[in-house]
């Protein structure tokens, strides 16, 4: 029996052999419809395939629907060149994903261009949910730009993200459009949090608040039972969400928050299994150990210690699948994780027990800035450092004499 690789690998053979057919060639139109249906099977093909396999078959998917798009705007043909302005779109922020530097950066930018090129034609008023789905695939593509920018820059593409999924929801109510409505929720929430963090106080909070508003609008459609698997990740994007608002509280607010990241993470994990999900399954066991390790330092004595090691054991849960080979800058933010609840510890613990922990935790600061170069992760770099140099004086006061 063919595999799903070997028949799509057979429908794309036969649909390259039909373009080449001169009945076909006769029909610009019809050549340019199964161009399209080609494009859709190289996409389908590229979720198959890795690295530059992947790449190149994303590559050709694009040329195909750049192609389209010439030939729809030489013929006036607006509908189809609206619905083909929005297939480029998408395919260049697919071949975006595979992209790094200034090419990722341009892939993106070309998307957007391509989307709103579509918007003359798929306006709200005509064709409202292709119009929300255009809209929401530029918030997608500006999130994507606003990560390859820092400052004012990057704020200012975040903005857009939030404006412009705002703008799909305009379509996609809860009523008659459930599911797009709870996938643009999520994308949401993911939108306002990274907003959130270029801002302090009372801005970041109010943010953080609407991000956590969003994931919850999300679930009332995305449950378990239905939707699983989106359920777990809006699941994991809320306890993240809930983490980072809850560190802008003191005492009682703050717990409250992060009991509820714990729990909205541990319903996560109730989907991302390690054997199902692993990649999905260490991404919810580090957030877990963070919301852990925040949550230690609202109590005192017993009840610091137990989450503590609750949030070491989730960083080394995290870490099973966290290699540095495959995962290199989770494995980074694992091990930092895990030094920082490690060096918690150590400030509770009976002499005997604290050089072994400062020992421990220095090795995973060492591993973090293994990854964390200067040069390539001077954010990261910085922050790690500043944890090792931390951890290093409170080791030279414990081998100071009494």
């Amino acid at each position: 029996m063919e595999t799903r690789k070997e028949l799509l690998q057979a429908n794309i053979e036969d649909l390259k052999k039909i373009l080449d057919t001169e009945e076909v060639k006769g029909n610009p139109y019809e050549r340019a419809g199964i161009k399209a249906q080609l494009a859709s099977n190289l996409f389908e093909f590229s979720e198959l395939l890795q690295g530059q396999d992947k790449r190149k078959v994303l590559v050709e998917r694009k040329k195909l629907l750049a192609g389209n798009v010439a030939y729809y705007r030489a013929e006036g043909f607006k509908l189809d060149y609206a619905t083909g302005n929005h297939q480029l779109g998408r395919a260049l922020w697919n071949l975006a994903e595979v992209s790094e530097g200034s090419e990722r950066r341009k892939h993106l930018e070309n998307a957007i261009q391509a989307y709103r090129l579509a918007l003359d034609v798929r306006t709200h008023k005509d064709f409202p949910h292709d119009y929300a789905a255009t809209e929401n695939g530029i918030a997608i593509a500006l999130n994507d730009l606003a990560s390859m920018f820092e400052g004012d820059e990057r704020r200012k593409y975040l903005h857009q993200s939030v404006e412009t999924y705002n703008l799909a929801l305009l379509v996609y109510t809860l009523k008659d459009f459930p599911t797009d409505y709870a996938m643009t929720q999520n994308n949401l929430g993911v939108a306002l949090s990274d907003l959130a963090s270029m801002f302090e106080g009372d801005e970041r909070r109010k943010y953080l608040y609407q991000s956590v508003e969003a994931y919850n609008l999300a679930l009332l459609v995305y449950t378990l039972k239905d939707f699983p698997t989106d359920s777990a990740m809006t699941q994991h994007n809320l306890g993240s969400a809930l983490c980072d608002l809850g560190c802008t509280f003191r005492a009682e607010q703050r717990r409250r928050y992060l009991e509820k990241a714990v729990e909205a993470c541990l319903l996560a994990l109730e989907v991302y299994t390690h054997k199902d999900f692993p990649a999905d399954y260490a991404m919810t066991q580090n957030t877990l150990s963070n919301a852990f390790r925040i949550l230690a330092g609202t109590f005192k004595a017993n009840k610091n210690r137990q989450y503590l090691e609750k949030a070491i054991e989730a960083s080394r849960s995290a870490l099973k699948v966290y290699k540095r080979r495959d995962f290199p800058t989770d494995y980074a933010d694992a091990q930092h994780n895990l030094g920082t609840a490690l060096s918690d510890l150590v400030e509770i613990s009976q002499q005997e027990e604290k050089k072994r922990l400062v020992e421990e935790a220095k090795a995973c600061y060492l591993e973090a800035l293994s990854v964390y170069t200067e040069k390539h992760f001077p954010h990261e770099h910085k922050g790690v450092k500043g944890n090792l140099e931390s951890l290093e004086r409170m080791e030279k006061e414990l081998g100071a004499p009494e």
